[in-house]
């Protein structure tokens, strides 16, 4: 996970997208996923795994813990403004930060979702 990097305009037309098209997207870009929406992409995880598609990770941060702001979320690449409170984006960056330092390896959490652990 050595290159995990943040959004870009290019990535942000793709709010609004289903659930499933931006798995897709992120296994395209061999990139992991971080989203709130546990319901639908433990779904999609499992599904993908059944029918024998990698993917590079789905990292669900834990509901609860840092409200996304409203559940019309779309399965978060990145977080838009206004979305989480000032104090907790802080919480997120340092939590992804913490699971990125271990796993030097682009592939290092494929196929795996992990519930991310917030202080």
């Amino acid at each position: 996970m050595s290159g995990a990097t943040g959004p870009l305009n290019a990535r942000t037309r793709r709010l609004g997208q289903s659930d499933a098209r931006q798995l897709a997207v992120a296994i395209e870009e061999r990139r992991a996923l971080v989203t709130f929406d546990v319901r639908d992409f433990s779904v999609l995880a499992s599904a993908a795994a059944v029918g024998g598609t990698d993917h590079y990770g789905v990292v669900f941060v834990p509901p609860g813990r840092l409200a996304p702001g409203g559940t019309d979320h779309y399965g978060v690449v990145f977080v838009p403004p206004g979305r989480l409170a000032r104090s907790d984006i802080g919480v997120l960056v340092n939590a992804l930060a913490d699971l990125v330092a271990p796993r030097p390896d682009d592939d290092a959490i494929k196929n795996r979702a992990i519930f991310l652990e917030t202080a």
